[in-house]
């Protein structure tokens, strides 16, 4: 094994905005990263030979040009770099042009809102692998192979990382949902966007539930000592729900841990299908939520069976998707879906979430619109459990000032 340590990963910063560019350099910078910037269309090809970018932070907007000319350049590579999407756009225009990201074969690694918020910068680029080894690339010998994903499974790396819920006009927090991350020596940090996938291809999807779920509900009856009210989610997918073990298996982790049913919640995704087993669902969810355990549909708007969920399925949480969030203070659009998704929630008796509560001005205004609990870079992003184990221990009116210390 060579002992050579690899290169830092390159970033190439393609944005006609002097003031936003200098903002990634000087971040980017500091975290590790080599970065080289561009301006306009035309200088692009000549940075690309030169800097030989991993990842390149894409404006869509550039002056008389756009970012979708960008990227038919970048495909045209025989190694193209990974992709984050810039814009000050709406939350609808950055997710059509992600999907296309994709569509086109390369690698989408999120996105950032403009003007580029510091917090949510860094917290974006924190998910970018700082050696350019560990960025997953096209070549053979650099791919990420389901074996080694496989390996890191079971040998422990996968656990889940916790997402505060919190009161938004107190910043208490009340609540985690948990997701899955995956950090291994051996392929490094790894999106579940792409071992979650490989997972399911497996056939290990109920695995890897049952592993975050047993874990989160171990984590909750440490907190719930602090905080008896405490509650945790853990996502869930169609799948996994009509597995005939499943129902067992969620009683058992509560058990195991003298948990009560009501300090659970079981998220399952509203873009997730489920016509096929619709009944099936119904009826694995309702037996749940008999014994007590919450339910949750999540990323609501971003669906097409909105409202067949919440008449036929037994939810009583209702979780705003982040794209409508964090562009609501600036869209009217996403901003009219909010407000919507609320009176859905109220209509419905369901506990409304907000997702993606990036600024205090979306904050203010989510309170002020009676959304009463969010989640989001304003407040933290996912952390380990004893962060959480921290912010349960200090003092309600240091409360907001701990958790925003994360963000």
């Amino acid at each position: 094994m060579s002992l050579i340590e690899p290169p830092a990963t390159k970033i190439l910063v393609v944005d006609d905005d002097q003031l936003q560019r200098m903002i990634i350099l000087r971040i980017a910078t500091t975290m590790g990263f080599v970065v080289e910037e561009v301006a306009h269309l035309d200088e692009i090809p000549a940075a690309l030979e030169a800097s030989q970018p991993d990842l390149v932070l894409l404006d869509l907007s550039l002056g008389a040009n756009d970012g979708i000319e960008v990227l038919h350049i970048l495909t045209a590579l025989p190694e193209p770099p990974a992709i984050m999407v810039m814009s000050g756009q709406d939350g609808r225009v950055r997710d059509v042009v992600r999907r296309y990201v994709r569509a086109l074969g390369l690698r989408d690694m999120g996105e950032l809102t403009k003007p580029i918020n510091i917090a949510s910068l860094k917290q974006q680029l924190a998910f970018v692998p700082k050696r350019a080894s560990r960025i997953a690339k096209r070549r053979p010998d650099l791919e990420l192979k389901m074996s080694d994903v496989l390996s890191a499974f079971r040998a422990g790396a996968i656990k889940p990382a916790y997402q505060p819920k919190v009161k938004m006009d107190t910043g208490i927090v009340t609540g985690v949902e948990a997701l899955a991350r995956c950090s291994s020596p051996l392929i490094g940090t790894v999106s579940p966007g792409v071992f979650c996938p490989m997972l399911d291809e497996a056939g290990l999807s109920f695995e890897l539930t049952e592993s975050v779920l047993r874990a989160t509900c171990f984590d909750a009856a440490i907190w719930r000592r602090t905080s008896p009210d405490f509650t945790v989610s853990v996502n869930v997918s169609p799948v996994v729900i009509v597995d005939p073990r499943f129902h067992d298996m969620v009683l058992s982790a509560l058990a195991e841990n003298d948990l009560m049913p009501g300090a659970l919640t079981l998220e399952l995704l509203e873009t997730a299908s489920i016509s096929g087993n619709h009944m099936q669902i119904a009826c694995a969810l309702t037996r749940l939520r008999i014994k007590g355990v919450g339910m949750a549909v999540d990323d609501f708007g971003t669906g097409y069976s909105s409202l067949a969920s919440l008449h036929t399925l037994p939810f009583g949480e209702l979780k705003i998707d982040a794209s409508f969030v964090s562009a609501c203070d600036r869209d009217r659009y996403a901003w009219n879906i909010v407000k919507a998704s609320l009176a859905m929630a109220r209509e419905f008796d369901m506990s409304p979430v907000a997702e993606g509560v990036e600024t205090e001005a979306i904050r203010r205004r989510l309170v002020e619109a009676g959304c009463a609990v969010g989640q989001g870079f304003l407040f933290s992003p996912a952390v380990d459990a004893p962060n959480i184990a921290n912010m349960l221990l200090a003092a309600p009116t240091t409360a907001a000032a701990g958790i925003r210390a994360f963000g």
